[in-house]
């Protein structure tokens, strides 16, 4: 290999006969700017093939290592030019990573890989370029690699009330505790037992006539009620029924009775109540109250803890039913009208006909 600095071009000629065919490793050192600059591959007659992105990411003292992909595999480039003043002069080497240089993705560990795992594929630990990913540790021949537990080791360092949570590569700070029945699914932390969305797994969505109830969706009958709350913590959805019949996590109903509740006692909700298909709700008025029981911090001005509730009727989907703000532990919800402290909507039921909703 022959290389030469034209002005502000280093070209690299990969010698005849032992013409490039894979991607670049570029050794730099020194860099004291992120660049982001491209190199074209050239034929033998100096005409184009192709080019890709050399991006100098990783600054300070000691030898890095970037690729650069080549795209039109296997057909073989005899040059390589790369353009961009700064980046040039931090260039240390360059070598050919195809047939005729140093094989990435081999199993063996050779000059200037940091890993290699016996395939060219990112995200597992080892990238495409055989360089160990952050978040990652790889170890042996073929290279072996383990996401770091920053959360166990330490090293997540998430501010008071908030857990840290490992993901591959790296971890995230969330508000509260995500612990069974909870999960984390796309970096949130959700009731794997209640969620529609994410219900009995992550990514699993139940109907629109569905509820989830205990990790399975659930095709609910004529009525239905949720609420959720802002933090996590012991909120509790009261629903009174015409007739003063109170349902809630403590007052589910009389045994047998197709009416079913679900509890959420540490995440946001939603808690649900629902009636079982087949069975006819009572008719009338029912009203909607949120019960904050236990939160740390304790619900106040400083620290409030809101909640909205929904209703799923006959012939609509999902409608809104109301929402309210708690500043202290309330323990009236029982009562659960209008003039209560937590009090979130009424809806009215009318059997045939579309019920009817209003807010406080």
């Amino acid at each position: 290999m022959v290389l030469n600095l034209p002005g502000a071009v280093l070209v690299l000629d990969m010698g005849e006969g032992t013409e490039g065919t894979g991607d670049l490793n570029v050794s730099y050192r020194n860099a004291t700017l992120e660049v982001l600059t491209w190199v074209e591959f050239l034929r033998a007659d100096k005409s184009v093939i192709t080019t890709g992105p050399l991006r100098l990411a990783n600054l300070g003292l000691g030898t890095h290592v970037a690729v650069v992909p080549y795209s039109e595999k296997p057909v073989p480039y005899r040059y390589v030019r790369m353009t961009g003043v700064l980046a040039l002069y931090w260039v240390d080497a360059v070598r050919n990573m195809g047939s005729g240089g140093l094989t990435c993705g081999d199993g063996q560990l050779n000059e200037g890989e940091t890993c290699d795992d016996a395939n060219r594929t990112s995200g597992d630990g080892c990238s495409r370029g055989c360089q160990q990913e952050a978040g990652f540790r790889c170890e042996g021949t073929p290279s072996v690699c383990t996401d770091i537990d920053e959360c166990a080791e330490g090293l997540g360092n998430c501010a008071a009330g908030f857990s840290c949570i490992n993901k591959p590569g790296s971890f995230f700070c969330w508000e509260g505790v995500c612990r069974p029945p909870h999960s984390v699914c796309n970096n949130q932390c959700f009731n794997l037992s209640t969620d529609k969305e994410n219900c009995g797994r992550c990514g699993n969505r139940c109907g629109w006539r569905d509820v989830c109830a205990r990790g399975v969706c659930k095709t609910i009958g004529k009525l239905a009620f949720t609420l959720s709350w802002s933090r996590p913590g012991n909120g509790d959805l009261i629903v009174r029924a015409p007739g003063g019949i109170h349902y809630s996590a403590q007052n589910p109903g009389p045994e047998g009775e197709e009416l079913f509740v679900f509890d959420d006692q540490d995440g946001k909700g939603p808690e649900v109540v629902y009636w079982a298909p087949g069975v006819e709700p009572d008719l009338g008025d029912y009203n909607i109250c949120f019960e904050a029981k236990s939160f740390d911090p304790a619900p106040s001005h400083d620290h409030p803890v809101s909640a909205s509730a929904t209703y799923l009727g006959p012939w609509n989907g999902t409608t809104h039913l109301g929402s309210t703000t708690l500043t202290s532990h309330s323990r009236g919800g029982m009562e659960c009208g209008r003039p209560t402290i937590g009090f979130v909507g009424r809806m009215t039921y009318w059997g045939r006909f579309a019920p009817e909703s209003s807010g406080p």
